[in-house]
């Protein structure tokens, strides 16, 4: 009777881990040089994950010194609502030995001329995206950072500067007027040099801030909603989010997601 209790605890412990795991992605290994560019051409297709609430497909990969990532967004007002409201990228281990908590914020725009851009939907036109974020570029000139090892005082978006020892972020838009984010960050700048091992497990949480009214050019101010939460799918992204452009009801919440992954080796 003891040994069939013991297996009985063995099986439900091998189902609950893999039920656990279901949810932890893999990075791919980046067989490529990816420039960060705020262009997605080097990326492998279809971008493998998505959150519908927050309307971004994302993938992520790695090679022996550094972690990348691609964000892209397709909808309209979610767009909008990245660069009005802003959002940042946080990345954690909860290894002891190897503990980190660095974190990317991209600020949101406060300049009127958002609402100007957004009128487009005022008027049943579309807002030209290239012109959205070329005013964002033009007010924001650098993310804001934390937790990572190095101070670096010129960091900035867009900088060619593609050395193995920077930071680097770009923001772009491609020929269907989808916002494209890329990021990459060297090991070293998350744990000390040379510690980051095949298999590595990391947590990566993206946050979108809630709209207010007065920052899409309405006459009211205030987020209405701030602290609803989106739920991630964990799962592959099969094809485009839907587009929700008609729908507002989500541009005044607050969106949050989480997805595990593990680095991959070559």
């Amino acid at each position: 009777m003891e040994k069939i209790s013991l297996v009985l605890f063995a099986l439900i412990v091998l189902i609950l881990n893999g039920r656990a795991q279901d949810n932890i992605a893999k990075s791919r290994w980046n067989s490529e040089h990816i420039i960060i560019d705020g262009n997605d051409w080097e990326w492998s297709k279809p971008l493998n994950f998505h959150d519908d609430k927050a309307g971004l497909q994302y993938a992520i990969c790695n090679d022996s010194q550094k972690v990348y990532f691609v964000f892209k967004c397709d909808d309209e007002r979610k767009i909008q609502k990245i660069i009005t409201a802003g959002w940042s990228v946080n990345l954690s281990s909860n290894d002891m030995t190897k503990k980190m908590n660095a974190t990317i914020i991209f600020p949101g725009m406060k300049s009127r001329i958002v609402g100007i851009l957004a009128g487009g939907s005022q008027t049943n036109k579309s807002t030209d995206i290239n012109l959205l974020i070329k005013a964002y570029l033009s007010e924001i000139k650098a993310p804001l950072t934390m937790g990572f090892h190095s101070d670096q005082k010129d960091l900035t978006f867009n900088n060619w500067d593609q050395s193995e020892d920077r930071i680097n972020m770009a923001i772009g838009v491609d020929s269907l007027q989808n916002t494209i984010y890329e990021i990459a960050i060297p090991f070293k700048e998350l744990q000390a040099e040379n510690s980051f091992q095949p298999n590595e497990l990391i947590s990566l949480t993206v946050i979108i801030n809630a709209t207010n009214f007065s920052s899409l050019g309405g006459g009211q101010s205030g987020a209405q909603g701030g602290m609803g939460r989106g739920r991630s799918t964990g799962m592959p992204h099969s094809g485009a989010a839907e587009n929700n452009s008609s729908d507002r009801s989500g541009l005044f919440e607050r969106v949050l997601f989480k997805q595990q992954f593990i680095l991959s080796k070559k």
